[in-house]
């Protein structure tokens, strides 16, 4: 928006002018249109007034800002209202870790009595796959966002000696949605299940340490909990000997976050 014009050449004026009719108008309306610093008052500007430079400083407790964003008299804080989020300049990315504590459906995890972090309940040690359901945590979801990966975290105890009479066998993992409305339990990959995809028995064991699986979906990743609640199953398999395969958590990867939105 550009300032009031110069009424002399570069607002010099020698003293000796004339001032004339127009002139004098001329300078009645820039005062007229001009902002009162002072006492203030109410102006409606054609286009935005930009400031740029060192920008404005408000220094008193009662200066507030009003419409899309209001600040708090006497406060540090930024008042939004009812269902409005802070919104991002540029899309955001984050990652956000879920600790295995507690789960859904027939199975749960609990501490092993020798000190094993966290690891499937089990019905004895006969053989057969176990479902580990999992559900998120709707404030752990970023809604909008797109979950662009699932990086479960586990460890595999024992050596690997062979599948599937061996030692312990790979898991298996799918990512869903799921909502009463909708068709239920949609998974977030086009294969549904997704198996461990390491190549060999010894990085399958990685040495008993800790290792990360995967996950990354490939349809149905737009996060919308206001439809949906968004969940993990994991089906994992006991063996011969009774060696458990331990499970951390699972980190969920955000990208095109919009707003600091949640539920």
């Amino acid at each position: 928006m550009p300032h009031n014009k110069h009424l002399s050449f570069a607002g010099q004026w020698s003293g000796a002018e004339t001032l004339y009719g127009p002139t004098m108008r001329g300078l009645d309306q820039s005062i007229f249109e001009s902002v009162n610093g002072d006492d203030g008052g109410t102006w409606t500007p054609a286009s935005p007034i930009c400031i740029g430079g060192v920008g404005v400083r408000l220094t008193t407790a009662a200066s507030v800002l009003t419409g899309d964003l209001a600040t708090l008299k006497n406060s540090l804080g930024i008042e939004l209202a009812d269902s409005d989020w802070i919104q991002f300049v540029a899309a955001r990315t984050r990652s956000v870790f879920v600790p295995f504590s507690w789960a859904m459906g027939g199975a749960a995890f609990r501490y092993d009595w020798d000190g094993h972090p966290c690891y499937p309940k089990r019905n004895g040690l006969r053989t057969g796959a176990r479902s580990i359901e999992l559900a998120f945590d709707p404030l752990r979801m970023h809604n909008g966002a797109t979950l662009s990966s699932i990086d479960l975290h586990l460890r595999v105890p024992v050596p690997w000696t062979g599948a599937p009479t061996g030692s312990a066998t790979p898991c298996a993992v799918t990512v869903y949605r799921n909502s009463p409305g909708a068709t239920p339990y949609q998974s977030l990959h086009s294969a549904g299940a997704i198996s461990d995809p390491v190549a060999t028995g010894d990085a399958y064991y990685n040495s008993g340490k800790a290792r990360v699986f995967t996950y990354t979906p490939n349809q149905n990743n737009v996060v919308d909990t206001s439809v949906y609640s968004y969940g993990m199953s994991i089906v994992d398999n006991d063996d011969r000997d009774g060696g458990r395969n331990e499970y951390f958590g699972a980190t969920l990867n955000f990208t095109n976050i919009a707003a600091l939105s949640f539920e």
